[in-house]
């Protein structure tokens, strides 16, 4: 039994080895990650002028388990993306104008918004990773959702 306990170690030992040296083990290799899931845009509605600069959330609608969600992010024209908050319950009432029926058919999430500038162009993407692999390597892309334009 100890043996056994003894080949396990060395085949972590190696395996970690492996990683420490860059990417060229075969343990290290990435893997596609399929199946990606990208929320629909739902308040404010893509394109929409008119959004209160004290919006408190965005909704989307997603249609995969919200803690599968990955990162939505707004940018502000000549800003950096900003990374928003997890999916939570929609809020109620619905801010208005908001997509009534999204292509997706998913259930309506609320995700809290910073503080926003008025009279501010913001672009909206969804921030995933498409790629990872054992030894801390991830490769990320960003699907653009939308935008809109605070008052």
């Amino acid at each position: 039994m100890r043996s056994l306990a003894s080949v396990a170690v060395a085949g972590l030992v190696v395996a970690l080895a492996g990683c420490s040296g860059g990417t060229s083990s075969p343990v290290c290799t990435t893997v596609p990650i399929p199946n990606t899931v990208i929320p629909e845009q739902v308040y404010p509605v893509p394109g929409y002028a008119k959004v209160p600069d004290d919006a408190p959330a965005m909704v989307v609608a997603y249609d995969a388990a919200p803690e599968l969600a990955e990162t939505i992010t707004i940018k502000a024209d000549g800003g950096s993306p900003v990374s928003l908050g997890a999916f939570g319950a929609a809020p109620k009432p619905m801010p208005t104008p908001f997509v009534q029926h999204p292509q997706n058919n998913g259930a309506f999430y609320g995700v809290t918004m910073p503080k926003l500038q008025a009279h501010t162009h913001y672009t909206v993407a969804y921030r995933f990773a498409t790629q990872a692999g054992l030894c801390n390597q991830t490769n990320y892309t960003s699907q653009y959702m939308g935008s809109f334009t605070t008052l």
